[in-house]
Protein backbone atom coordinates (compact mmCIF):
# COMPACT_ATOMS: atom_id res chain seq x y z
CA UNK A 1 0.00 0.00 0.00
CA UNK A 2 0.95 3.64 -0.66
CA UNK A 3 0.07 7.19 -0.43
CA UNK A 4 -2.78 6.95 -3.36
CA UNK A 5 -3.74 3.68 -1.71
CA UNK A 6 -4.96 5.40 1.23
CA UNK A 7 -6.33 8.50 -0.79
CA UNK A 8 -8.38 6.30 -2.80
CA UNK A 9 -9.78 4.36 0.51
CA UNK A 10 -10.24 7.77 1.82
CA UNK A 11 -12.42 9.61 -1.04
CA UNK A 12 -13.95 5.38 -0.85
CA UNK A 13 -15.27 6.75 2.89
CA UNK A 14 -16.09 9.89 1.71
CA UNK A 15 -18.60 8.92 -0.45
CA UNK A 16 -20.38 6.28 2.02
CA UNK A 17 -17.86 2.77 1.63
CA UNK A 18 -18.11 1.36 4.73
CA UNK A 19 -14.10 -0.33 5.16
CA UNK A 20 -15.07 -2.69 7.87
CA UNK A 21 -18.03 -4.57 5.67
CA UNK A 22 -15.75 -4.71 2.73
CA UNK A 23 -12.99 -6.18 4.59
CA UNK A 24 -15.10 -8.65 6.00
CA UNK A 25 -16.89 -9.96 2.85
CA UNK A 26 -13.00 -9.70 1.00
CA UNK A 27 -11.34 -11.53 3.67
CA UNK A 28 -13.94 -13.96 4.65
CA UNK A 29 -14.95 -15.46 0.99
CA UNK A 30 -14.17 -19.50 0.28
CA UNK A 31 -14.07 -21.50 -2.60
CA UNK A 32 -16.50 -23.82 -3.45
CA UNK A 33 -14.40 -26.40 -3.42
CA UNK A 34 -13.13 -25.37 0.15
CA UNK A 35 -17.01 -25.59 1.32
CA UNK A 36 -17.22 -29.04 -0.15
CA UNK A 37 -14.19 -30.12 1.70
CA UNK A 38 -15.93 -28.92 5.03
CA UNK A 39 -18.67 -30.61 4.12
CA UNK A 40 -17.13 -33.70 3.87
CA UNK A 41 -15.06 -33.24 6.52
CA UNK A 42 -18.28 -32.67 9.15
CA UNK A 43 -19.69 -36.37 7.10
CA UNK A 44 -16.11 -38.18 8.17
CA UNK A 45 -14.67 -37.15 11.04
CA UNK A 46 -14.38 -39.33 13.87
CA UNK A 47 -14.38 -39.24 17.60
CA UNK A 48 -12.22 -41.43 19.69
CA UNK A 49 -11.29 -41.92 23.58
CA UNK A 50 -14.74 -40.29 25.06
CA UNK A 51 -14.75 -37.63 22.43
CA UNK A 52 -11.73 -36.34 23.20
CA UNK A 53 -9.75 -37.24 20.39
CA UNK A 54 -11.12 -36.04 16.87
CA UNK A 55 -9.74 -37.20 13.51
CA UNK A 56 -9.73 -36.95 9.74
CA UNK A 57 -8.72 -39.14 6.86
CA UNK A 58 -8.50 -37.27 3.41
CA UNK A 59 -7.35 -39.69 0.82
CA UNK A 60 -6.45 -38.24 -2.80
CA UNK A 61 -10.16 -39.24 -4.02
CA UNK A 62 -12.00 -37.34 -1.00
CA UNK A 63 -10.12 -33.78 -2.09
CA UNK A 64 -10.97 -34.75 -5.85
CA UNK A 65 -14.53 -35.47 -5.38
CA UNK A 66 -14.67 -31.88 -3.46
CA UNK A 67 -11.98 -30.38 -6.14
CA UNK A 68 -10.12 -29.23 -2.90
CA UNK A 69 -6.37 -28.42 -2.98
CA UNK A 70 -3.83 -29.63 0.18
CA UNK A 71 -3.69 -25.67 0.71
CA UNK A 72 -7.88 -25.96 1.48
CA UNK A 73 -7.27 -27.93 4.27
CA UNK A 74 -5.35 -25.73 6.75
CA UNK A 75 -7.68 -25.17 8.80
CA UNK A 76 -9.32 -28.48 9.24
CA UNK A 77 -7.33 -29.29 12.41
CA UNK A 78 -8.57 -26.06 14.23
CA UNK A 79 -12.48 -26.88 13.29
CA UNK A 80 -11.55 -30.02 15.12
CA UNK A 81 -10.08 -28.25 17.92
CA UNK A 82 -13.18 -26.11 18.36
CA UNK A 83 -15.39 -29.01 19.27
CA UNK A 84 -16.03 -28.72 22.94
CA UNK A 85 -14.17 -31.42 24.91
CA UNK A 86 -11.89 -32.18 22.04
CA UNK A 87 -8.15 -31.56 22.67
CA UNK A 88 -6.36 -33.62 20.29
CA UNK A 89 -6.77 -33.31 16.33
CA UNK A 90 -5.10 -35.48 14.00
CA UNK A 91 -5.64 -34.84 9.94
CA UNK A 92 -4.05 -37.54 8.17
CA UNK A 93 -3.78 -36.44 4.41
CA UNK A 94 -3.10 -38.75 1.47
CA UNK A 95 -0.02 -36.58 -0.84
CA UNK A 96 0.22 -39.02 -4.10
CA UNK A 97 -2.04 -42.17 -4.07
CA UNK A 98 -0.99 -44.74 -1.71
CA UNK A 99 1.72 -42.13 0.38
CA UNK A 100 0.38 -40.17 3.61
Amino acid sequence: MDALTFAIVSQLVKCGANPKEIASKVKRRESLAKIRLYGYMLNHFDLHENGTIATIIFDKASLEATGAKRHDTKNIVNMLRSIVNVTIAIMILEEKRGWI
